[in-house]
Order: structure tokens, then C-alpha cells, then sequence
């Protein structure tokens, strides 16, 4: 799959060339500069920072969530990548990471596990987030946060997370191999429902893009 990248916007760049060339000005409509005040100068730095959302599906939902957060994150604020997790060599030269993974069996997908292991060493230099998407969060209480909490526990021993997402998923039995959609059409417990909610996706999505790129 190739990456996607999401622009903070075309500003950015004529911004960030201005920076580096120590110009430090913003235009004026008489066309005279006038200094940069240090809010102006904290947003130009935020927008050319670089986010990776990397994640692990196996049906596609994790990567639709995976993309919204991505979308969410770059508005207006950053450049946002977004991976599969599986395709994803190193993380070096990126200012933060988002690590996302569906749950089966109780346990986050393998990649989503081994794969960060690798990366210990670069992630303990840059602030880093993850989510889980689990059917457990179809109903959000205590116990079920409790229980979403503790799928990523093998991540936050590899690197502490400034913040955590706790999705509930999709099933689509379009998208499940035949064995699995056989089982799930003859399960009561396994059909086909959607509670992703993406208001809430969003709004973590947007709070934890600002965290990650001021920590």
C-alpha cells in the first residue's frame, strides 16, 4: 500500500522556506513585513512537524479509523503519514507517532506487537500515542475501558504513550475469509454491526495531535 500524506496546507511550505531563510516576517497587505509574534512562530514550527499513523488491520476497519485520525490530525496543523504498520522500515524523521491495532483473541495483531519492538530506541526520542479497536468497546463503561486499556499493554512497555484511543470496531462479514464468515453468519454474537463512533475518533484525533506535537 503506499503511503498517504496529509498536508497541513499550502502555506506551509512558503512559510517554512521563510524560516529557514531567517526572514521571520509575515506579509502585510501594503506589502511591508511586520515581526512575528511567538503564537505565530509556535504554529509555523507545529506545521512543519511530521506525524506517522502506522496501524494493523485485518478486515479494514482499524484502517478506516486509522485514516480518519490521520485526516483529523493534519488539519491545518502538521504533515501526517499514514502506513500500514507492516510496511513501515523505521520511524526515524518523524517528530511523533500514532501506533493503531484491531484486537483478536484478546491481544493486539502480531505486527502490532513485534513490529514498535524494533523501533524502542526511536520512539523513546519522540512522543508517541496508540488505540486499539476492540468489539469490548461497544459499550463504553469503566469495566470495558479497563478491559481496552490493558490490550495495549505490550506498546506502553515499549514506549510510554502521552495518550491512548479505545475504539469500538465494525463487522462486516463481506471482509472476512470464508471460514470466519461461515462461523460469524451462524453466531448470534458475530453479526454485522458498525459502533465506530466517529465523533469520538475525531475529537481524540484532535486533542492528541496538539499533545504530541508540544510534548
Amino acid at each position: 500500500m503506499k503511503r498517504r500524506t496529509f498536508l497541513a496546507g499550502a502555506t506551509t511550505l512558503v512559510l517554512a522556506s521563510a524560516a529557514r531563510l531567517g526572514i521571520g516576517t509575515k506579509l502585510a497587505s501594503a506589502g511591508r513585513s511586520t515581526p512575528m509574534v511567538a503564537e505565530e512562530t509556535d504554529s509555523l514550527a507545529a506545521r512543519t512537524k511530521r506525524i506517522l499513523v502506522t496501524y494493523a488491520t485485518r478486515c479494514g476497519s482499524t484502517a478506516e479509523i486509522a485514516n480518519a485520525v490521520a485526516e483529523q490530525m493534519s488539519a491545518g496543523r502538521c504533515t501526517v503519514d499514514i502506513l500500514p504498520i507492516k510496511d513501515v522500515k523505521d520511524v526515524r524523521g518523524y517528530d511523533a507517532v500514532v501506533i493503531g491495532s484491531a484486537v483478536r483473541m484478546g491481544r493486539l495483531l502480531s505486527e502490532a506487537r513485534k513490529r514498535p519492538a524494533k523501533w524502542a530506541a526511536d520512539l523513546a526520542a519522540i512522543p508517541t500515542a496508540y488505540f486499539c479497536v476492540s468489539m469490548t468497546m461497544q459499550d463504553d463503561t469503566p469495566e470495558s475501558r479497563a478491559e481496552a486499556q490493558a490490550f495495549l499493554q505490550p506498546l506502553v512497555e515499549i514506549r510510554e504513550p502521552v495518550a491512548t484511543g479505545l475504539f469500538a470496531g465494525a463487522i462486516d462479514h463481506e471482509q472476512l475469509s470464508p471460514l470466519l464468515r461461515f462461523f460469524a453468519k451462524s453466531a448470534e454474537t458475530l453479526s454485522e454491526c458498525d459502533h465506530r463512533d466517529w465523533n469520538a475518533i475525531q475529537a481524540w484525533a484532535d486533542t492528541t495531535a496538539d499533545v504530541l506535537l508540544t510534548a
